[in-house]
C-alpha cells in the first residue's frame, strides 16, 4: 500500500509537468523544486522500466509508453477530484448509514423530537436506532453514538457531558388529593412507593437546598424495570415514583403530575453523548451530535425536557 500511495504521487507530478511543459513550472505549481520533480518522474519510469518523457534542452515530449500512461493517470486524478468534490458538495447535506442507541424511554419522550426535524435536513441519511436499556459494546456492535444517561464506565467510549438530569419524587394528583400531600420528609412513612427491580426507594436518600440528607422511608408496593414503567404506576396512583422531569414533562403540563417535597431533591446523574474512541469520527456522526447538543440546550423545546423555568 505504501508502494502504490507513492506511484499514485509520482503519477500525479509526472502529470503535473506534461500540463505545465517543464519540470521547473511544474515545480512552481506544486512548490517543489525542479531537481525534485525531475527526481520523481525518474522514479516512475524505473518503477515502470520504460521512458515516459523524452528530454531535450528544448522542451519535453512523450513518449508512446509515455502517451498511455498519461491517459490512465489522468482518468485516475479525474477519480480523485470527483471523490473530493463528492465530499466537500456533502458539507451542506450527509449520507450513508448512522447507528445511534439510546434506552426506548429515551427515544418515545425526547430523541423524536429531535428526529423529526433532522431527517427532514438530510433525506439521504440511513439511521439505525438501536433501542436497548442496556449498555451496548459500541465497538462490537458497530454503533456510531450512543445517547446515556450516566458515568460511562467503558474506557473504549469517549463521552460529551450535555447536561445535568435531576431526579424527583412525582404523584399524580388524585394519588395527593387522596391521601395527602407530604410536607416534610417524616410524612412519606405514610405513603406508598414505587421502586425499580434494581434499586429500592427506601435505600435512597434526598438532599435539601440547605445540604441536608434525610433517607427516603416508604411502603414499597410495586416494582418495575423501566422509567416508563414508574410513570404509568404514577398515573394510576400507585404511589409515589422517582423520575428525571423528561418522563414526567408532559404530565406536569397537563396538571395531571404534581412534584412531591419539592425542595428536596435526590441529585443529578449526566446525560451524555458517547462513541467509541478507537473509531474516527465520521461527519455524519460529528453533524448529528452537534445539533442534538444544540437543540437539546438551545430551543425552548429541547430544554423542557431537563431544565425547568
Amino acid at each position: 500500500m505504501k508502494d502504490e500511495l507513492k506511484h499514485i504521487r509520482r503519477l500525479a507530478i509526472f502529470a503535473c509537468v506534461v500540463e505545465q511543459g517543464s519540470f521547473a513550472a511544474a515545480g512552481r505549481k506544486l512548490n517543489m523544486g525542479r531537481a525534485k520533480v525531475s527526481e520523481q518522474v525518474a522514479l516512475l519510469e524505473e518503477a515502470l522500466g520504460v521512458r515516459v518523457l523524452q528530454r531535450s534542452t528544448r522542451k519535453l515530449s512523450l513518449t508512446t509508453d509515455g502517451e498511455r500512461l498519461l491517459q490512465h493517470s489522468q482518468g485516475l486524478l479525474q477519480l480523485s477530484k470527483d471523490a473530493l468534490a463528492s465530499v466537500e458538495q456533502g458539507a451542506d447535506e450527509l449520507s450513508g448509514t448512522l447507528r445511534v442507541t439510546c434506552t426506548q424511554d429515551f427515544m418515545q419522550r425526547v430523541l423524536k423530537r429531535f428526529l423529526s426535524g433532522f431527517l427532514r435536513r438530510y433525506p439521504a441519511l440511513q439511521l439505525e436506532l438501536l433501542l436497548d436499556d442496556h449498555a451496548l459494546d459500541l465497538i462490537e456492535d458497530e454503533v456510531d453514538v450512543a445517547i446515556r444517561i450516566g458515568i460511562p464506565a467503558d474506557s473504549a467510549m469517549i463521552g460529551r457531558v450535555l447536561c445535568d438530569v435531576e431526579f424527583q419524587l412525582y404523584a399524580s394528583r388524585d394519588y395527593l388529593s387522596e391521601h395527602g400531600r407530604p410536607a416534610l420528609m417524616s410524612d412519606l412513612k405514610d405513603h406508598r412507593g414505587i421502586d425499580t427491580l434494581d434499586v429500592a426507594l427506601n435505600s435512597l436518600s434526598l438532599t435539601d437546598q440547605a445540604g441536608l440528607r434525610r433517607p427516603i422511608s416508604m411502603q414499597s408496593m410495586c416494582r418495575t424495570n423501566s422509567p416508563s414503567g414508574i410513570l404509568s404506576l404514577v398515573e394510576i396512583g400507585a404511589g409515589i415514583g422517582l423520575m428525571p422531569l423528561s418522563v414526567v414533562r408532559d404530565g406536569l403540563e397537563r396538571g395531571e403530575i404534581e412534584r412531591v417535597l419539592p425542595d428536596w431533591s435526590f441529585g443529578a446523574a449526566k446525560l451524555y453523548l458517547l462513541y467509541p474512541s478507537k473509531k474516527q469520527l465520521a461527519r455524519r456522526s460529528r453533524v448529528f451530535m452537534d445539533e442534538f447538543r444544540k437543540w437539546l440546550l438551545e430551543t425552548k423545546e429541547g430544554r423542557s425536557f431537563f431544565f425547568t423555568g
